[in-house]
């Protein structure tokens, strides 16, 4: 059962009416920037509630022999990778009279809805950085904890306090992905987000005490997995220092991941969806840092973009790779060291 907004209440219904009776524009300073979820391509899973990936764990070698000799027999091996696919789920009730004596009904409930896709996309966005599935068995298994040790894909900026990364993600159907459940619907395009809404329209409520109240009821669902088919298209340039960010002290740092990596271009996959490519993701605090560094006549790496980004928005780029911002209250300026 849904549980009513108890904040709905006359006062909040006033709030949302300007004094010349309209419905009052609300400014949505909760939202974030989240182009993690714009970029990621989502794919059906190869079984329900998981996906199951395969990566070649040796290769088999030849033996050098001379004439008349025999030679062994060989064999490759490879490893399974099991990535779950998550739900989460809220619903929404309104006082049918809230909604009803509104200046615009439509739009009333339309601003209800906004607010839950965003709260909704912003934990979607946050448990594929940060969730660990061994931990949290109900989450998906995010980026940060697939890159918790320093390693070849794991660079060391050498910051030890007030820590935030830098993700370097290959989107790609053979590299890394989102998925749903494969004998579900597709995620929508709520507000770019992929979350499924679905209208309940009208119907009677009851409290725990019997009583009964009409209500409006919209539900709205996140079905989705984060998978990493090939390790060498996922990256971190770890323990940079927000408080004192410099550009300069990191694109070294940075340079060594991406030769590192395997890199692709955006374009459209076999199964029709649009793949971004190799991205780099970064909150504001450093991409501030790289702008101020992009003004540097010493500058040869940082560069615009032109409008080269979605609908046209300009887009800073690393060498050839785009550098997209997400809002450092999901990707966070206090993350842990990373030894």
């Amino acid at each position: 059962m849904a549980t009513l907004a108890a904040d709905y209440t006359l006062l909040e219904q006033a709030k949302r009416i300007d004094p010349e009776g309209r419905q009052a524009i609300i400014a949505e300073i909760m939202a974030k920037e989240m182009s993690l979820l714009m970029d990621m391509p989502f794919f059906p899973s190869n079984d329900i509630w998981s996906h199951k990936s395969v990566r070649r764990a040796n290769l088999p070698s030849g033996t050098w022999r001379g004439l008349n000799e025999y030679v062994s027999g060989k064999k490759s091996q490879v490893d399974e990778i099991l990535d779950v696919v998550s739900i989460c789920e809220v619903f929404a009730a309104y006082d049918i009279e809230y909604i009803n004596n509104m200046p615009d009904p439509k739009q009333a409930r339309l601003d209800e809805a906004t607010a839950f896709i965003e709260g909704l996309a912003q934990e979607l966005c946050s448990a594929f950085l940060y969730s660990n599935n061994k931990t949290s068995p109900k989450k998906p298994h995010g980026i940060a904890p697939r890159l918790n040790a320093l390693s070849r894909y794991v660079v060391d900026a050498g910051g030890a306090a007030a820590l935030t990364s830098i993700y370097v993600v290959g989107w790609d159907k053979m590299g890394v992905f989102a998925v749903y459940p494969k004998n579900s619907e597709a995620p929508g395009s709520a507000n770019g987000y992929p979350i499924i809404h679905t209208d309940l329209g009208e119907r009677v409520d009851v409290n725990s005490d019997g009583n009964k109240l009409r209500v409006y009821e919209d539900n709205f669902k996140i079905k989705g997995g984060f998978v990493v088919r090939d390790p060498r298209y996922l990256g971190r340039v770890a323990n940079v220092p927000s408080g004192t960010a410099d550009a300069v002290a990191f694109e070294n740092n940075l340079i060594t991941l991406i030769d590192r990596m395997r890199i692709v271009q955006s374009g459209q996959t076999k199964e029709g969806a649009i793949a971004a490519g190799t991205v780099i993701y970064m909150n504001e605090t450093i991409m501030s840092a790289c702008r101020i560094r992009m003004k540097d006549k010493n500058n040869v790496h940082w560069g615009p973009g032109k409008g080269a980004g979605l609908f046209g928005a300009p887009v800073m780029f690393f060498d050839e790779i785009p550098i997209r911002k997400v809002d450092s209250s999901i990707l966070l300026n206090a993350e842990v060291v990373v030894v």
